[in-house]
């Protein structure tokens, strides 16, 4: 669980830098169902 957890957050913030996707939208990309939960994680 902690490898996907990882994989989901590393994902996230190449995308962050990347791109100028909204966090909502990064969320749902990289398997979260909300925003409320990718922030607490």
């Amino acid at each position: 669980m902690q490898y996907l957890t990882r994989r989901r957050i590393g994902e996230a913030q190449n995308l962050l830098v990347e791109t100028d996707l909204p966090i909502a939208r990064i969320a749902e990309q990289v398997g979260y169902d909300t925003q409320n939960y990718f922030n607490v994680c």
